[in-house]
């Protein structure tokens, strides 16, 4: 499914998802922006606030959470957009290098353009992910795709060893404890999302703590009830 929505997809600015108007698909809008960045000399600007990244601790009380995962500590990346830049990968490893944390999640948008090629992403993927999946091997490393992602990414980010979950849940244990991260595909531009399936491996009567890997909040009013 996810294929043929790519291939019918092509360059539009109508989404199929929950986002409707997609003017950053725009060949003109994109030209555009670069002038203006050109122009104001605001372009080198920007580049030094992409590459000045800043780590943020969010403590987060989850009611239900097993005693056995008390002080879980969480490693969250999203819309990375890796091979925008060249080492931007390396830079991004090279930031967290000396985090603590026991399980990492990555949350979409790995590529920079949500069409055409992505020529360097697999060197950039290639030099962030040893570090992560040295430092979270414990729990895992896993991950979903955004609406800039290709799934032909797939096997790429996979043998790098990222766990996908494309409308799916894996189980997590610590200590006998279970917590299960549910994964969702693009609800933002593709609108696979499907929680059906990604909840089918999960025992229904089960009090076991859920914790979602979405993209996109659009989801969060749905993956309340």
């Amino acid at each position: 499914r996810r294929l043929r929505a790519q291939v019918d997809r092509m360059i539009q600015t109508s989404g199929m998802g929950r986002g409707r108007f997609h003017y950053e698909n725009l060949p003109l809008f994109a030209h555009a922006v670069k002038l203006v960045l050109r122009v104001t000399g605001l372009g080198s600007r920007g580049e030094r606030n992409a590459l000045t990244l800043t780590v943020r601790e969010n403590p987060v009380v989850l009611p239900g959470l097993p005693p056995a995962f008390d002080g879980l500590r969480i490693l969250h990346l999203s819309d990375m957009h890796l091979d925008g830049r060249p080492g931007f990968g390396l830079h991004i490893a090279r930031t967290v290098a000396d985090l603590d944390f026991d399980l990492c999640v990555l949350t979409g948008d790995f590529r920079f353009h949500d069409t055409g090629r992505y020529v360097h992403l697999g060197e950039e993927v290639k030099a962030m992910l040893p570090v992560l999946c040295r430092k979270a091997c414990r729990l895992g490393v896993y991950g979903i795709l955004g609406n800039h992602d290709f799934i032909e990414m797939v096997p790429l980010l996979e043998a790098a060893g990222v766990r996908l979950l494309l409308n799916e849940a894996v189980r997590v244990t610590e200590n006998g404890a279970v917590l299960w991260l549910v994964g969702l595909d693009d609800a933002h531009f593709y609108g696979l999302h499907d929680f059906d399936k990604a909840l089918r491996d999960v025992p229904p009567t089960s009090r076991e703590l859920r914790i979602l890997l979405a993209h996109s909040p659009e989801v969060i009013p749905e993956a309340s009830k």
